[in-house]
């Protein structure tokens, strides 16, 4: 159900580590099909930390994706901030929720 409304593609690349600048680095990219939604709702991550996010991004339930990795949709590269996963009652993921 939630495929019908993937119609954006973004590549996803898994922060593996850190350099000795303490800088990220990541890993090989993946493109995925997503839906990706420009919102202002001022948010708080699970550190206490608030901002101003400038995306949210819907994926499908079986979406690797982690805090930190970054997203590049066009020149833009983002880095993921927060990540909901949606449950039915039935206790399925339907999809995932990400804040970047």
């Amino acid at each position: 159900m939630i495929e019908s409304m993937l119609n954006q593609t973004v590549a996803i690349y898994p922060r593996t580590g850190f350099d000795e600048e303490g800088q990220s680095v990541f890993g090989a990219g993946e493109c995925v099909k997503c839906r990706m939604e420009s919102t202002n709702i001022r948010t708080m991550v699970t550190d206490g930390q608030e901002f101003n996010p400038s995306f949210k991004f819907f994926f499908s339930a079986d979406t690797q994706i982690g805090i930190g990795d970054k997203i590049t949709k066009g020149s833009a590269e983002l880095y993921v901030r927060m990540i909901s996963k949606i449950v039915l009652g039935s206790g399925t993921v339907h999809h995932i929720e990400v804040i970047v």
